[in-house]
């Protein structure tokens, strides 16, 4: 079949049938119907075409339209990859420290206390505070509260834990929750508005952030964490600057 100057064989070329006709009709046309309209876009320009196509070039279309398909699933793939920042072979679990590289200022924010005070996180600076943001409703936040509270009385002041309450009902929610669990160890404060979580850019609940003496945020926490076991000790042991405190609560840490 010889070409015309104005055929246009590209495997980027997206053909648009009209009248109901599909490219299985035009194959089997016969010799003598007349060809149904049909244009193929190139560059922004509209070729029209009246020959009928061999059943080698139907073939070598659908091969390369394949190959072109694989070839830009692969580039989207890539591109989502990056996007995402996916660049490391295995992305942090639930539970696990995630640090900050470098660290990053601690946004500012006012909270209040069951009382209704205003407090200000900047309060807390000169102390490794761990912020932790939670909720009545937050089941993750029941099991990890538990070891929150060992944690914290076995560190004493060598920590300051910050636990934020994400309720809107306020202390009338939040204060039942706390006396039924024996919570004693480490205070709660309340934002019913989420302005926390908004300037932390949470994400879910619980999730908890860990800031040095000079306020600055060294990582993060995200889902429940088992706040005394011997991981997450050595942990917070490589912030604290002294290790005595660490090993007597290593001692003390349930099986």
């Amino acid at each position: 079949m010889r070409l015309r100057s104005g055929d246009i064989l590209c495997v980027q070329a997206l053909v648009e049938f009209y009248r109901g006709i599909d490219a299985a009709h035009e194959l089997r046309r016969p010799a003598s119907e007349a060809t149904a309209p049909q244009r193929i876009r190139r560059g922004g320009r509209f070729f029209r075409r009246g020959h009928q196509w061999s059943s080698r070039w139907a073939d070598e279309m659908k091969t390369s339209s394949r190959v072109a398909a694989l070839l830009l699933a692969l580039v989207l793939a890539g591109a989502t990859a990056a996007e995402n920042g996916a660049v490391t072979p295995e992305r942090p679990r639930l539970g696990e420290f995630i640090p900050n590289s470098p660290p990053v200022p601690a946004p500012t924010i006012s909270l209040f206390d069951l009382a209704g005070n205003t407090v200000a996180l900047s309060d807390f600076a000169s102390k490794l505070v761990l912020v932790n943001l939670w909720a009545t409703w937050c089941e993750p936040c029941l099991r990890e509260m538990p070891s929150l509270e060992r944690m914290q009385s076995r560190l004493g002041d060598k920590i300051t834990v910050v636990a934020i309450s994400e309720d809107r009902g306020g202390s009338k929610t939040v204060e039942p929750f706390i006396n039924k669990l024996g919570l004693k160890s480490f205070k709660t404060y309340l934002d019913p508005k989420s302005d926390a979580g908004r300037a932390f850019k949470v994400a879910g609940l619980p999730t908890s952030f860990l800031i040095d003496r000079e306020g600055r945020v060294l990582g993060r926490i995200e889902g429940a964490a088992e706040w005394d076991s011997p991981k997450l000790l050595e942990v917070l042991k490589s912030f604290l600057g002294g290790d005595e405190v660490i090993k007597a609560s290593f001692r003390r840490v349930r099986p």
